[in-house]
């Protein structure tokens, strides 16, 4: 019996034009009301995560910064599990971004920072209930405090390069991956969308073998192979289906509602 579904957001319950079909949000709420915990886990940050979240009806923490953070937001804004790279390896991360001429994200206390104010940051904040701070210089905020950075860059084998010389950089160290093709997100090793699972299953006291975890990215393959069943979007990339179970239909075509009823036997017309 699943007792948890984590689902990511972007590319697996919102869909191109950023938006959810009524389908998809009576299928959580029913599953909800069934006792399951539906969680939204996402690169976003917390404050960028907590709106949907709360048009969705859903009465879970976020899971946010690809699991860097479980916060609450309802009774109290309570961090229950937080992992930062150190000021070091963010020094790090940051000049080599530099040296590359890549737009870089920084998020330190759930505010968005940028040394670039440009078409890139512009189109990432739409649609995402965030704003964004422009600094000349990001090393003047303290490093100790970032709970993700992120790289812009539309040029495939450019993005690439920056994947694998940041993986050969830090062997380990850091948690690097693609989260869209023209993403790279740097966080805490444990600052995995699986290790927030296992965090919660703890939190809750589930069993992973009562976890569910969707997801349509590489990002996500940590998600989905933590959790029981992992369930890879239509839509998903190559690499996360393979690593996943069962793979869905596509967003567009409410994939996560076809999963669900699936596995779970719950669909939007039992509302």
């Amino acid at each position: 019996m699943i007792k948890m579904l984590v689902l990511d957001i972007d590319g697996t319950i919102i869909k191109k034009d950023f938006t959810y079909s009524k389908e998809l949000k009576d299928t959580l709420l029913r599953l909800q009301d069934n006792g399951v915990k539906v969680v939204i886990a996402t690169g976003r940050m917390h404050h960028g995560a907590v709106p949907l979240i709360k048009e969705l009806g859903l009465n879970t923490p976020a899971v946010s910064y690809q699991g860097g953070m479980v916060r609450n937001w309802q009774e109290n804004d309570d961090i229950l599990y937080s992992k930062r790279m150190t000021a070091e390896q963010a020094k790090r991360v940051i000049e080599y971004f530099r040296s590359q001429n890549v737009h870089i994200n920084a998020y330190s206390c759930d505010k968005l920072f940028v040394e670039q104010d440009d078409d890139l940051i512009k189109e990432y904040v739409t649609n995402r209930y965030v704003q964004y701070n422009v600094l000349d210089n990001l090393e003047t905020l303290d490093l100790s405090k970032l709970d993700k950075l992120l790289c812009i860059e539309n040029n495939p084998q450019k993005m690439q390069k920056v994947v694998d010389d940041l993986t050969a950089m830090f062997k380990g160290e850091l948690f690097i991956v693609k989260s869209m093709h023209h993403y790279c997100e740097v966080t805490h090793p444990e600052a995995t969308k699986g290790k927030a699972i296992e965090f919660l299953c703890k939190y809750w006291n589930i069993d992973i073998s009562e976890t569910m975890a969707i997801g349509d990215n590489d990002n996500d393959i940590d998600m989905i192979k933590t959790a029981h069943i992992g369930v890879a979007m239509g839509n998903g990339t190559p690499n996360l289906k393979a690593a996943a179970d069962f793979v869905t239909k596509s967003v567009e075509d409410d994939g996560v509602v076809f999963a669900v009823e699936k596995f779970i036997g719950v669909n939007s017309k039992d509302v």
